[in-house]
């Protein structure tokens, strides 16, 4: 049986505390290969996320997997607290790497989250937005993964800025593009990366998509694909 360990996010309060070097946890990530695409004007691999404000995500969750309760190995991931009882987050996160269709899960906790003025949930799309494409809104994609492609994990939380991209543009990168996904630009150089996965994409303060994958290496101007959340039932 799978042991998780969860951490919201700025707290320090953890349900149980690994057993060995947090560094010695891979940080999942999907990488797919891509078609005859350069990005425009960019060499560099800087993911370049921004530190956030302390608490100003707080249904930002912090994910390590172990094989059992008492492994030290294991890989960790993004989530996101949707209700006291349950979190959102990657399929491949949970279920294995090789996932990337219908790549959502929900882990249920063991306890009820209390919920105060650190700790919320994410507001999900409602009914209205169920064919908002968001094509050209302005997002935001966070969390701990690696700061570039062959960096080290990021000891606070990070946040891009970005904008969603056409599904043609993204199906244009990336063969294995489909409908129930939403893509953003890495125009400047942004970006999710390893650790990310699982992790929330917002516009504004409501949540619409899910780190998945992306170009391998994390290199920098390649757009990075998300789960789209009205494409399943889970609107507020």
């Amino acid at each position: 049986m799978k042991g998780v360990i969860l951490l919201l996010a700025l707290l320090g309060v953890a349900w149980a505390y690994p057993q060995g070097n947090i560094d010695d946890f891979p940080m999942r990530r999907m990488y797919v290969d891509v078609k005859d695409y350069k990005p425009p004007g960019l060499e560099t691999r800087i993911i370049n996320g921004q530190e956030v404000i302390p608490h100003s995500i707080p249904y930002q969750v912090w994910l390590l997997f172990r094989s059992s309760p008492s492994s030290t190995s294991g890989w960790t991931c993004g989530g996101t607290l949707i209700t006291r009882r349950f979190v959102l987050t990657a399929a491949h996160c949970i279920s294995g790497s090789s996932t990337i269709s219908n790549d959502i899960g929900v882990i249920e906790l063991e306890e009820l989250i209390e919920i105060n003025e650190f700790v919320n949930v994410a507001p999900l799309p409602r009914l209205a937005d169920l064919d908002n494409l968001y094509e050209a809104e302005n997002v935001r994609v966070s969390g701990w993964g690696l700061t570039t492609g062959g960096g080290s994990r990021s000891d606070v939380l990070l946040a891009v800025n970005s904008t969603v991209l056409p599904n043609a543009q993204c199906r244009s990168v990336f063969n294995i593009f489909e409908e129930t996904e939403i893509c953003i630009s890495g125009e400047g150089g942004v970006g999710a990366c390893n650790g990310d996965s699982g992790g929330p994409l917002t516009a504004g303060n409501t949540q619409v998509g899910i780190v998945s994958y992306g170009r391998t290496g994390c290199l920098a101007g390649y757009p990075s694909v998300f789960v789209r959340i009205t494409s399943f039932s889970l609107l507020d």
